[in-house]
């Protein structure tokens, strides 16, 4: 519905939609792992590389819902226009989110039987999980005083339920059994004692594997048991656990911020300059100082942008030098287990030149990130380094033909 009037002697605008999202059934096939194979220091998951070996799950994703929107404006005075908006929206999960296949299987950081030694880690999404949904409010105003000329400032806030959080779950998958810690590798752990000899990961495998083939342990070295044997799970072992990170609705938050900017042309001379700041709040974040073994739930991405272009469009020339800024955010509150990641603030130089060379045919040439920053993720501290980018500027040069 679109309504169109004056209100006080001043013209406004109005419209409202709603509309409705129906259910989505969906397969997804997931190639299962189906062994342990146990070699010394390392214990290897192996797949099923045939494609009947797969498996196939069925993805529900939401059934029909109904979401308003609603937009107004007026301009209160000449060339200077307020506008509110409200709406209710929906963000589906992925498809990944969604699957209940637990998917990066890998084994622990070393017989399990012995203390100190990781889980090993899979991810899983969930099946049940339901669209995140916003109720968004949006206010503005907006100062037009010249045809290509403005200034505009304005207030935005989002109510978020549905939060798709990540939660670590100690569970097993697929079956699978775990040769490090049954009873062979609980017999090694014994006979090695016995003899004097160290409990290590290398020697309880070689004491298994010496016991399970009938070869006097001292035959060889115990290093030479990692590359002549195998050790394979059997019924008598237990399940083997993971620490499986999963999908789950769990949180609710509320997102808010403010927007100016502003657009300005010198005249007839074609020179332009255009700025823009971004605000952005949550009320959920990342407590650095929280236990490392409890899991949280934080916004991701949240950060304040700045940008400040400079333009040149006359006849059939454009150019525009572009500064992009972006502050730092939590880009993972589970980048390894409970331990969060930090995208550092960044910045770069882009720029675009074209021309149009006749109604069909335009030819241009960009750039990005000129000057060739890098950049940098990190832990909890800056000191905790998780990755670091190097990167380089990037040019492409081309042409648009319209038919």
């Amino acid at each position: 519905m679109d309504l169109s009037g004056e209100l006080g002697g001043r013209p406004y605008n109005m419209s409202a939609l709603v509309f409705a999202l129906k259910v989505l059934t969906l397969p997804l096939q997931q190639m299962l792992p189906y062994l342990t194979q146990w070699r010394g220091k390392v214990i290897m998951i192996l797949t099923y590389v045939l494609a009947r070996a797969c498996k196939i799950f069925q993805l529900k994703l939401i059934t029909t819902i109904f979401y308003p929107n609603f937009d107004f404006d007026i301009e209160v005075v000449d060339n200077v226009i307020t506008r509110f908006s409200y709406s209710k929206t929906i963000a589906r999960p992925t498809y990944d989110q969604l699957s209940a296949a637990a998917a990066g299987v890998s084994g622990p950081s070393g017989p399990t039987t012995m203390a100190g030694v990781q889980l090993g880690t899979a991810s899983s999404g969930n099946p049940g999980l339901v669209p995140l949904e916003s109720d968004n409010v949006d206010l503005s105003a907006e100062w037009y005083f010249a045809d290509t000329g403005y200034v505009s400032i304005g207030y935005y806030e989002k109510r978020v339920n549905n939060f798709a959080g990540r939660e670590p779950v100690v569970e097993n998958v697929y079956g699978l059994r775990d040769a490090t810690a049954g009873p062979r590798a609980q017999a090694a752990a014994i006979a090695l004692e016995a003899l004097g000899e160290e409990l290590t990961d290398t020697n309880l495998f070689a004491m298994v594997a010496a016991t399970e083939n009938n070869v006097d342990y001292y035959s060889i070295p115990a290093e030479q048991f990692e590359v002549d044997y195998d050790v394979l799970p059997n019924s008598d072992d237990p399940l083997m656990d993971f620490t499986v990170t999963k999908f789950v609705n769990n949180k609710e938050a509320k997102i808010n911020g403010f927007e100016i900017a502003a657009q300005h042309f010198f005249g007839e001379s074609g020179f332009g300059i255009q700025a823009n700041y971004t605000t952005v709040s949550g009320d959920v974040g990342f407590d650095n100082n929280a236990d490392p073994s409890v899991t949280q739930f934080a916004l991701v991405g949240l950060s304040d942008t700045a940008n400040l272009i400079l333009m040149y469009e006359k006849d059939a020339f454009q150019a525009r030098v572009a500064y992009n800024w972006r502050d730092d955010f939590l880009n993972s509150q589970a980048r390894y287990i409970n331990e969060p990641a930090y995208t550092e603030a960044y910045a770069q130089i882009d720029f675009n030149v074209a021309y149009q060379v006749n109604e069909q045919l335009s030819v241009f040439l960009e750039g990005i990130n000129i000057t060739g920053e890098d950049t940098r993720i990190h832990g909890r501290t800056s000191v905790q380094l998780w990755n670091l980018a190097e990167q380089e500027a990037r040019y492409a040069f081309g042409a648009r033909y319209t038919f």
